[in-house]
């Protein structure tokens, strides 16, 4: 009779999108159960509920126990590894007897066919990547019962697949795939490799295998029109418009021939209007059902991740007729600036062995791309899109906030201090006058994302997709007013409707508002957006796929080399063009009077340099243009070990911070002098957890602690193990106050998951730490050694942080950390980012270490100095020489009466040449010896 109908639509916002999903959830306001419920309707056919658990199984296998409640033992069984979407059961039901299931039937009995196990990988006798001739293959079984097949067309092989029987021919690039069968067995894995035969490229090459059917079938084939397709452009209803994502297998070689990484993940079709090109963007997935939860590989140079949940790769969207890289270029320029923004790297693409030409290697956007790039719970951010649409979470406190910015006036002060503790202003100006420079159309009312990271988070704006920058579609787009576009009161549909212009049309009735986006154009039409700075990109980005666009083009037939040619030099041409355009829209916006030279020096760039609003400028002599009758600051900021004096020039003053307004050319010249009153910062290594236990795994990290009375800036600073090619650099603005602690960890995502109390912690670092003891360092932006030490798995250092699940924690951060006598092993999993849980609270003065020990010299390789540690446990006579590599004598270190403590030597070896060298310690009936090696 209509009453008590709930009724739910659910449709795609616009032609464009193509992502669907309807998850309905039902609340009702009780908290008790109604009298005589009459439960659901059984027509409504709900699934069976089943008890969840607050832990999921391991895929390499583990114990399960099931307990009665007084702990009395039921059931327990010792699972194997298991293969995606197989699972491991009693035959018959209840039986003694396991097997394994290539179809789970939970909640159902175990009817299906059970087998014994998994047949063994068969075994390819060459690897996957380049070879520079045709060549042969052969397959061997694991066992004499098991059968090989093959594939040479991306098909995953089964029994009806070519059986092998003598070696496979390969003459040009073909993707062999290999499985083996064997009787009351699973198939085994399959074996994927790529061999791509006199195929030379400078990029990156990733290879997709899959079933064809899987892409080029017109009923289920992702990459096909399909039947339903429209029959202009971009074909609406074709198939690669559905949500539809299939299993693929891929390997991506590095350039040299390095082989990346090879594993089966999911694949879909990636982006908008643009999919109705011939060559078609795609997502990479990694998911559970395929055997991977994530990609383990550094797919970025410019980044320390080495973990990702998907990537994309993308044709260049609406610059695929152009010059496959205009995104690329536009977010590169970015550098450091805080705005978010996918990485990029072109490569080349297979599929099933075909050569599929240049694609971009994108980060994917969505909350795990913000997760890695902010440490923060990806299943509570709330991501929007557009108007205040929701991709993840909800957006109620955006619509009030956008009713909040709508209806009142940003001029006063309390409401702008309310936007700004609900927007990231400094990021909202960065982006927006980024995307007025890059004069991008398809922008404001497409293309925008924003973002928070919790319920009390700031919404920050993320770039992506600015293809129609830099002139696209038209040659003289140089001259788009783009600022006047990005504050448009009556704008269409699209793509600058009203919606889209409000929060920057409105946070300029706000002076100070105005004055910082005024500025930031400045600094960034004076530093990265300068042409020269502009063009050296556009070259480097040219250089990058020059060698491959005559085949890429031969492939699609989109353009010929020289029209590329062309369309590059179209870029240079908006490059050339554009700033001096815009500072006249600005003038003429904000009713200014024009430009003037802002000319700085420094007395000596080596002991300190000027911020000048968002700039760090570390020159003798810097020059750029600034908006008259806009204030403009100046800082000078000394150099660790340096102070600053004086300004001199256009204003004399010993203000370290000037904020000057000026109506002509304006000259500051700020002195430094040495600080004889400095002294390094006390930042202690106070932390480690160098070998976690299997079952509690946040990967490697290092905590620091600030030992001293005043704040310490650590931007620049630099964390490096015993491998010089291992640095991590701190990022700027990270300031450490007295008595408080930073991470700096391997894996922040693991980190976070098993600390998520913690949030003082940083990475990725990009590199792990020995298991079995090694050096680590810590230097200020300078260089200057702030910290360091050599840990070690055996004593005097405590063994149990060695894989059983305690950290390495310094009893107390006055202690001298080079001591293994003066850390214990934590209580519990450790203490990151807080006191350490076996803090000695007195000191011990003049501990008597309990026995013998010689320390290995850090660092180790060294140039010209190392310090070398030891311990006397009670008083003795002791002798300390380094010999060569032959046994000769070359320096006598120590040969004295010592009394029982612990010592510390720095040796020089100037004089020695380069070579491996051996410290040899005797006392009493104590003898050691380390080895050291001179690196000059």
């Amino acid at each position: 009779n209509g009453e008590n109908v709930v009724a739910i639509q659910v449709h795609n916002y616009g032609t464009g999108s193509s992502d669907l999903t309807l998850i309905p959830f039902l609340s009702l306001g009780m908290n008790t159960v109604p009298p005589n419920p009459n439960g659901t309707n059984p027509l409504l056919d709900l699934p069976n509920r089943y008890l969840h658990t607050n832990f999921k199984l391991s895929s390499g296998g583990e114990t399960l126990i099931v307990t009665h409640p007084q702990g009395n033992l039921i059931d327990q069984i010792s699972y194997p590894s298991l293969s995606a979407e197989i699972s491991f059961g009693r035959q018959p039901d209840g039986g003694n007897s396991w097997y394994f299931f290539p179809g789970a039937t939970p909640g159902e009995t175990n009817s299906t066919q059970g087998y014994l196990g998994e047949t063994v990988n068969p075994e390819v006798s060459l690897n996957g990547g380049f070879y520079s001739s045709p060549i042969d293959v052969s397959l061997s079984a694991g066992s004499v019962n098991d059968t090989v097949y093959y594939t040479l067309d991306g098909s995953e092989p089964n029994i009806s697949s070519p059986k092998y029987s003598s070696s496979i021919q390969i003459r040009s690039t073909t993707v062999l795939r290999v499985k083996a069968f064997s009787q009351g067995f699973l198939p085994s894995k399959t074996i994927t490799n790529t061999y791509l035969i006199n195929f030379n490229t400078q990029l990156p090459v990733v290879s997709i295998s899959t079933n064809p059917e899987n892409f080029f079938d017109e009923e289920i084939g992702i990459y096909t029109l399909g039947d339903s397709a429209q029959s202009s452009f971009p074909y609406f209803g074709a198939n690669f418009w559905k949500d539809w994502e299939e299993p693929v297998h891929i390997e991506l070689f590095e350039t040299g021939g390095l082989n990346g990484f090879s594993m089966d993940a999911g694949v879909q079709i990636f982006g908008g209007w643009t999919r109705g090109h011939p060559q078609k963007s795609l997502a990479i997935f990694a998911r559970g059902r395929y055997g991977y939860s994530a990609i383990d590989y550094k797919l970025f140079e410019d980044l320390q991740f080495t973990e990702f949940q998907a990537f994309v790769l993308r044709n260049s969207g609406n610059d695929w007729t152009s010059t496959m890289f205009r995104d690329g270029l536009m977010t590169s320029l970015l550098g450091d600036v805080d705005v978010d923004r996918p990485s990029f790297k072109p490569a080349i693409v297979f599929i099933n062995g075909t050569y599929w030409g240049i694609h971009n290697i994108r980060e994917k956007v969505n909350e795990h791309f913000l997760a890695q790039h902010h440490n923060v719970n990806p299943d509570v951010v709330d991501i929007l899109e557009l108007n205040g649409e929701v991709i993840q979470g909800d957006n109620e406190d955006y619509l009030s906030l956008y009713s909040f910015i709508e209806n009142n006036n940003l001029a006063v002060t309390a409401n702008y201090e309310h936007v700004k503790s609900k927007i990231d202003v400094n990021n909202f100006i960065k982006y927006f006058v980024s995307q007025i420079y890059f004069a991008n159309t398809d922008w404001p009312g497409g293309n925008i994302k924003y973002w928070r990271s919790d319920r009390n988070g700031k919404w920050r704006w993320i770039l992506f997709d600015t293809d129609f920058g830099f002139g696209l579609f038209d040659a003289n787009a140089y001259k788009h007013n783009t600022l006047a576009f990005a504050t448009a009161t009556n704008g269409p549909d699209w793509p600058n409707p009203p919606w889209s212009t409000l929060f920057l049309r409105k946070l300029l009735e706000n002076s100070s508002f105005r004055n910082d986006f005024i500025n930031c154009f400045a600094d960034f039409s004076n530093s990265i957006f300068k042409a020269a700075v502009v063009n050296e990109k556009i070259t480097a980005h040219k250089l990058r796929i020059e060698a491959e666009i005559t085949r890429h083009a031969q492939r699609w037939n989109q353009f010929d080399y020289n029209g590329w040619l062309n369309n590059v030099q179209l870029l240079r041409y908006f490059a050339n063009q554009r700033i001096t355009q815009m500072q006249l829209y600005f003038v003429q916006r904000f009713g200014l009077t024009g430009l003037a030279p802002v000319n700085l020096s420094i007395n000596d760039t080596s002991m300190g340099l000027i911020l000048l609003n968002s700039l760090a400028i570390n020159l003798p002599t810097w020059n750029g243009g600034y908006f008259l009758g806009v204030p403009i600051k100046c800082i000078a900021r000394p150099i660790s070990g340096y102070k600053f004096l004086r300004w001199e020039g256009s204003v004399s003053s010993s203000e370290d911070s000037l904020t000057l307004s000026f109506s002509a050319a304006l000259n500051l010249k700020a002195i430094f002098a040495i600080d004889s009153n400095y002294a390094l910062p006390k930042i202690v290594i106070n932390e480690i957890n160098y070998n976690s236990s299997s079952t509690f795994n946040p990967e490697d990290w290092v905590e620091l602690y600030n030992n001293d009375s005043t704040n310490v800036d650590l931007s620049g600073w630099i964390f490096k193990d015993s491998d010089d090619a291992h640095i991590f650099k701190l990022s700027q603005g990270k300031n450490l106050k007295p008595g408080e602690f930073i991470v700096l960890c391997t894996d922040t995502l693991l980190f976070k998951a098993l600390f998520p109390e913690i949030n003082n912690f940083i990475g990725n670092v990009g590199f792990g730490l020995s298991g079995s003891g090694e050096l680590i360092r810590l230097y200020d932006s300078q260089m200057n050694m702030i910290d360091s030490l050599v840990y070690d798995d055996a004593s005097p250092w405590p063994i149990a942080p060695d894989g059983n699940g305690p950290t390495l924690s310094l009893k107390n951060p006055d202690f001298d950390n080079a001591f293994g006598e003066n850390w214990t092993a934590s209580l519990g999993n450790g203490t990151p980012g807080k006191v350490n849980d076996v803090l000695t609270i007195i000191k011990e003065v003049n501990k008597i270490p309990s026995e013998y020990y010689l320390g290995q010299n850090y660092p180790n390789p060294f140039n010209a100095t190392t310090i070398i540690n030891y311990s006397v446990p009670f008083s003795s006579n002791v002798n300390i020489q380094v010999y060569d590599i032959i046994g000769q004598q070359v320096v006598l270190l120590v040969d004295e009466f010592k009394l029982a403590g612990n010592y510390s030597i720095n040796f020089n070896a100037e004089s020695l040449p380069s070579g491996v060298y051996f410290c040899s310690m005797q006392a009493g009936d104590f003898s050691a010896n380390k080895k050291l090696i001179v690196l000059k």
